[in-house]
């Protein structure tokens, strides 16, 4: 996967702790006297070394005001904003320019001026023109400053306004009430290690964090990048070796052949290699030449894309971890899965992984709705890959998302509809969740 972010060196190793280096002024994520949370299946155990983010933006919360209106799309929507604030940074880059023009012209006069003027009568035009060159020249970087300023204004307001657009359009359907975003916000670090499935983080980066409220529960979204030890693809989609059923027996492939299709692993939707070239060929998009580099074997980034954390709980043991693989260059299994166990569950799609803290005990969310739900899921384009993640802590996922939707448009859409597929596969994770919350004991 290409590094689309670059990170700092500060690690977080999620599972080694050291009780005397606890900082008592840090939240401690699970209380490790209790030795019946300390050794949960979903515990998080070890020391948090990360900031508390949640506390320090650089700027504030604001109610999203954006109001879904069904006679035109959120393409329109996004387009609009976006002509708006990049014909606004237009004006000044020519500003820019210009003065970065008189300034070089001032500077060319003088130069001229100094060696052509040898004449001791006509001593006054040099000093005038030199005089004039000065005051251009400071005025030029005073407007220079000035622009950079203006034009770093309109960057976070584009940002701003491009957030508010893009979440309340997508929270809008998943009901979220009362909805704040800090569009340069960084999200509560251990909202990330609650998900339990990086092993060692070695940074986070996110912006455009959403405070909201849904059926009760907090809410918390954010766009996310996760740095964690880099390792190769096939590494990082390397499946267990072994699964039990969900009544906790172990699974053989052989003795499931002859099962029906209501019972049996579906063939699996994920857009292959090939998918996403003819993706490529129909939307218009040119190819790229297909040159095999050392970084195209290798992956750092854990999660770049949306993460969601719901604060609807399951107990300990009801604790579970669910990925839908896409292609492997976007796909990073969960490498954090101490008392957890591989699943098969009958009848979902082959690119669904589930690993449960106790089959039996979360058995009861994989019922024929459940695995509908998760079946639902669809990975493409858009959505490269996703896990879902529901524990004592809350309801997390995490999706991997193309630039169509991470990267702030400064061009005409190209991609027509990839946010309405951003917020319908949005849509069934939070499905899956109040299946999930319909069903816990």
């Amino acid at each position: 996967m290409d590094e689309k972010k670059e990170f700092n060196d500060e690690t977080i190793n999620t599972e080694e702790i050291n009780d005397n280096q606890i900082d008592e002024n840090e939240p401690i994520i699970a209380d490790l006297t209790d030795a019946s949370v300390a050794n949960a299946q979903d515990s998080i155990d070890g020391e948090y070394n990360g900031k508390q983010n949640l506390g320090d933006f650089k700027s504030y919360f604001k109610p999203i005001t954006y109001v879904v209106d069904t006679t035109h799309s959120i393409d329109d929507d996004i387009d609009k904003t976006r002509k708006k604030y990049t014909d606004l940074i237009k004006k000044y880059n020519i500003l820019d320019l210009s003065s970065l023009i008189l300034m070089v012209v001032a500077f060319i006069g003088v130069i001229l001026v100094t060696f052509l003027n040898t004449d001791e009568k006509l001593a006054w035009l040099t000093w005038t023109i030199l005089a004039i060159a000065i005051v251009i020249i400071i005025g030029g970087f005073v407007l220079s400053h000035f622009t950079g300023k203006k034009r770093r204004t309109l960057s976070i307001d584009y940002l701003t306004s491009f957030e508010d657009t893009l979440n309340g359009y997508v929270n809008s359907y998943l009901n979220v009430d009362e909805a704040l975003l800090a569009a340069e916000g960084q999200i509560d670090d251990q909202l990330i290690i609650q998900s339990h499935c990086f092993k060692t983080i070695n940074t986070i980066y996110s912006r455009a964090v959403v405070l909201g409220k849904r059926n009760g529960h907090d809410f918390t979204s954010a766009e996310v990048s996760v740095a964690v030890p880099t390792i190769t693809f096939e590494d990082a989609n390397k499946l267990p070796e072994s699964f039990v059923n969900l009544d906790g027996t172990p699974y053989f492939p052989e003795a499931n052949t002859n099962l029906d299709t209501s019972t049996q692993e579906l063939p699996a939707t994920d857009m292959t290699l090939v998918d996403l070239d003819l993706a490529h060929e129909i939307t218009g998009e040119k190819k790229k030449p297909a040159k095999k580099k050392p970084e195209d074997t290798n992956t750092s980034v854990g999660l770049f894309g949306k993460y969601y954390s719901y604060d609807a709980k399951v107990t300990h043991q009801e604790s579970m971890i669910i990925s839908i693989m896409g292609t492997s260059k976007f796909t990073y299994l969960p490498d954090h899965l101490n008392g957890f166990t591989p699943v098969k569950v009958p009848g979902l799609k082959r690119n669904i992984v589930v690993f449960l803290a106790d089959p039996k005990s979360s058995s009861i969310f994989f019922d024929e709705e459940g695995v509908r739900l998760l079946n639902d899921i669809n990975i493409n384009t858009v959505v490269e890959s996703l896990f879902i993640s529901i524990n004592s802590y809350g309801m997390k996922a995490g999706m991997m998302l193309s630039d169509d939707i991470m990267e702030l448009p400064l061009k005409r859409i190209q991609h027509s509809g990839c946010y309405d597929i951003f917020k319908d596969e949005s849509v069934k994770v939070f499905r899956f969740f109040d299946h999930v919350e319909s069903k816990k004991q």
